[in-house]
């Protein structure tokens, strides 16, 4: 059947830097998973580990739904040395070059931020977002350790409109999150950080990218 973008049921997703095979998936899929989150690349820095046309292939002939989410500086990287549109650009085009349809959610990695950058970090990923949203995709953010913005800010951002929690405690007003993630797992011998999708407290979902009717059988 052909691809599709629709929101994401709820369920358990896994996500991870590593490229997946097929073996790898089929095992993903026999433990209860629905689908997957993978990596897009930062500009100029080395993609071999990222999502790839091939690998997006097996991922919808497995019947997994398919997020993405880009890269994040470490450690302790200040928003005013990089442009959220650069980035944005690259995350898009290269997307878009491995064949995530538009509509699908990006997200963007908020974590190990400089302190007292908050209105930087607003101003990044709002240029992120608008960059995203402007090549068709739609807008998510990631929230983990370090991030100078208060749970309104968070809510405030332009354009993003699902948000993922890390492990540890975080708070978004009004919205809250959609992913929760947890301790790392290995399945088939690949390092996963599992991830639980729910409604957020607006009842909405990220979008994701998949193949036909969904079957965790």
């Amino acid at each position: 059947m052909p691809n599709a973008v629709i929101a994401a049921q709820p369920g358990k997703l896994v996500d991870t830097n590593i490229r997946l095979n097929p073996v790898v998936l089929s095992a993903v899929k026999a433990q209860g998973y629905t689908g997957v989150i993978r990596y897009v690349p930062l500009p100029g820095l080395d993609d071999t580990n990222d999502i790839h046309p091939d690998e997006l292939d097996a991922i919808m002939e497995s019947g997994l739904g398919l997020m993405l989410v880009q890269h994040v500086r470490f450690p302790h990287w200040d928003p005013r040395d990089h442009s959220g549109a650069a980035d944005a650009q690259t995350a898009a085009q290269f997307a878009s070059q491995v064949g995530y349809l538009p509509g699908a959610h990006i997200f963007i990695d908020l974590e190990g931020i400089v302190p007292g950058t908050g209105g930087a970090t607003k101003a990044f990923a709002g240029a992120w977002a608008k960059t995203i949203a402007a090549a068709g995709y739609n807008a998510g953010c990631y929230v983990g350790f370090d991030v100078p913005l208060t749970p309104q800010e968070l809510y405030d951002l332009e354009v993003i409109n699902s948000y993922w929690s890390d492990a540890g405690l975080r708070a978004v007003a009004v919205r809250g999150f959609a992913l929760k993630q947890e301790s790392e797992i290995a399945i088939a011998g690949v390092s996963f950080d599992p991830d639980t999708l729910t409604r957020d407290l607006k009842g909405e979902t990220p979008f994701w990218m998949i193949s036909g009717p969904l079957d965790v059988g």
